[in-house]
């Protein structure tokens, strides 16, 4: 075995040769300005280095050579002899697995076999993932209309918002037409009797007047008519009034009158008032007596009497 490895390490170093001679280029080298040695001379034995001269100055930067051009692709070289099979080695580790093979085409459906016996029922299933949910449905058209429902009861009351802000102030409207004439009113209460002012300085006297016509005969005398007597309800309240007259009998002429209001206890004097006294025709008086505070309660309380009285002539 060893021989046979030599003789072909032998002839692949002479194969070696043979290409480098047919490859390697003639050299050049510029011993003196335009001597050309070629491959045919054989260079001899380089001498022994001599001492090293002084370093000269340093020359000029010379000029960039010309690039020089690319060379011939040399020839493709002898296919060597094929090894020997080594022995086999042992065996590697295992690769991983391949990838899927696509799946292969579906076969034939077989003939329908026999009609098996009916298993026994088996356990019930665990109940399934939910899937997810479908895809929205399109919107179907409107139905019609139902028919009207039973009014619900009244809701409760809601509870009081809050005061809305102040409304700016409208402008001032138009006057309104003039009113009607309103109704006259009654006659107010007589007032209470004022104090008695100061007498007067005396005038001066004045300038005596002319003597007037004479007037017609006066009655030759005078008669007092006393009216009935009017009586309130025992403890009269606040503003009952009580009314009297007197009257002149046939053709007599109303001169004069007046009234009078009593009470039936002096503790309550201060209660009432004669509120009017006036001739109510050309021969009647009336006199009004008015409740300024409530007399009392009960059957015992005090009332309240008015009389009219009127001066008529003879």
């Amino acid at each position: 075995m060893s021989k046979l490895i030599n003789k072909f390490t032998v002839g692949g170093v002479l194969i070696v040769a043979i290409l480098l001679s047919l490859a390697i280029p003639k050299l050049t080298a510029q011993d003196e300005p335009g001597v050309t040695l070629s491959t045919s001379v054989t260079r001899g034995l380089q001498g022994l280095a001599g001492p090293q001269g002084p370093a000269g100055s340093q020359g000029p930067q010379g000029i960039a050579g010309v690039i020089g051009l690319t060379g011939s692709r040399g020839l493709q070289g002898l296919t060597g002899l094929t090894g020997l099979t080594g022995s086999e080695g042992d065996m590697g580790p295992e690769g991983p697995a391949g990838k899927e093979g696509d799946p292969g085409l579906t076969g034939p459906i077989g003939p329908v076999g026999l009609t098996g016996l009916t298993g026994d029922q088996g356990p019930q299933g665990e109940t399934g993932l939910t899937g997810p949910q479908g895809p929205v449905g399109v919107t179907g058209s409107e139905g019609p209309q139902g028919p009207q429902g039973e009014q619900g009861a009244p809701g409760e009351m809601g509870l009081t918002g809050p005061q809305g802000l102040q409304g700016v102030q409208g402008t001032e409207g138009p006057m309104g037409p003039q009113g009607l004439q309103g109704t006259m009113g009654l006659q107010g209460l007589q007032g209470p009797k004022g104090d008695k002012g100061d007498t007067g300085e005396q005038g001066p006297m004045g300038l005596q007047g002319p003597v007037g016509p004479q007037g017609p005969a006066g009655p030759s005398g005078s008669t007092l008519v006393l009216g009935s007597l009017q009586t309130s309800s025992p403890g009269a309240s606040d503003g009952t009034q009580v009314t009297a007259t007197a009257s002149c009998g046939a053709g007599k002429m109303l001169l004069g009158g007046g009234g009078n209001v009593t009470v039936s206890s002096s503790s309550v004097i201060d209660n009432v008032t004669m509120s009017a006294s006036y001739p109510s025709s050309t021969t009647t008086w009336t006199a009004v007596g008015t409740v300024l505070d409530d007399l009392g309660s009960g059957g015992s309380a005090p009332t309240m009497s008015v009389r009219a009285y009127a001066l008529c002539s003879l």
